[in-house]
């Protein structure tokens, strides 16, 4: 058995209020968005070619400043005026130089790969 009920029965009309207006401000800011056009592949492509070229020049820069200082720091261990303490330091600085030198090596030749 069936109830037919009285909203069922009333015909479907359109609701009393209109719908809003978009507000005009998110228009502008929704088309702005579209409009913006994006960055060209090839002007990206170029922008992180030369992001790559400088990281680079950095890291070689760095590694030659590193193999600088550790000459420098052999020679003042092959003066005979510096003492056993100090021969000690300079050994350890150039270890540290020695590593660091070749993380840049590392990334270099990583980045040189790409």
């Amino acid at each position: 058995m069936t109830t037919n009920r009285k909203s069922d029965n009333m015909p479907k009309t359109a609701p009393s209020q209109p719908a809003p207006s978009p507000n005009p401000a998110l228009q502008i800011v929704s088309l702005s968005r579209k409009v913006s056009d994006p960055v060209p592949k090839e002007a990206a492509i170029e922008a992180a070619n030369r992001k790559l070229k400088a990281l680079m020049k950095e890291y070689q820069t760095s590694l030659y400043k590193c193999l600088e200082d550790q000459g420098k720091l052999i020679a003042k261990i092959n003066d005979s005026n510096t003492t056993a303490d100090q021969k000690k330091a300079h050994l350890a600085k150039i270890n540290e130089l020695h590593r660091l030198a070749q993380k840049h090596k590392e990334s270099f030749d990583r980045l040189s790969g790409l």
